[in-house]
């Protein structure tokens, strides 16, 4: 679970980085750090860099999360640029008017803050990816698992 507020924490601070005057990589992945000390699965790939030294990318620019099956080394570089990709007020219109249910449960939260926003403000691509992944969680936690376990006695086998 700690993994999943992880992903949510680096696209708020995301969207906080590109709020600012001047944004820039190095301070947003200095961000990722301070804010998520306590995260064993994140290493800062300074320590990783005397095994690789192809990269041309700075220090401060890298980290690398220690998922379930590899080590995968995030490059922060353009996350900035591609995070204010924004949704054209058009594309929210169209969503809007769209009859699909699933379409329209994927995007209502974001269609309720435009509503109530400023009709020009646009939303970036890390604010709906985020807002998507809450209701993807929150969905989850309303769902029941079931574990089936198939064996087979020895009249069966």
């Amino acid at each position: 679970m700690y993994s999943f507020v992880f992903f949510l924490c680096c696209f708020y601070l995301l969207d906080e980085e590109s709020k600012l005057p001047e944004p820039t990589s190095a301070h947003f992945t200095n961000e990722v750090y301070s804010k998520n000390k306590g995260y064993a699965k994140l290493t800062p790939l300074q320590i990783l860099r005397s095994v690789t030294t192809t990269r041309k990318v700075p220090d401060n620019h890298d980290f690398l999360i220690k998922h379930f099956f590899d080590d995968v080394s995030y490059s922060t570089t353009q996350f900035i640029e591609k995070n204010i990709d924004i949704l054209p007020y058009a594309l929210i219109t169209l969503i809007q008017k769209c009859k699909n249910d699933f379409l329209e449960n994927l995007f209502h939260e974001i269609l309720e803050r435009e509503q109530n926003a400023d009709r020009f403000k646009c939303v970036s691509v890390g604010s709906m990816i985020q807002s998507q992944s809450i209701n993807l969680i929150n969905k989850l936690k309303t769902t029941v698992s079931f574990i089936y376990i198939c064996s087979f006695n020895s009249t069966t086998v």
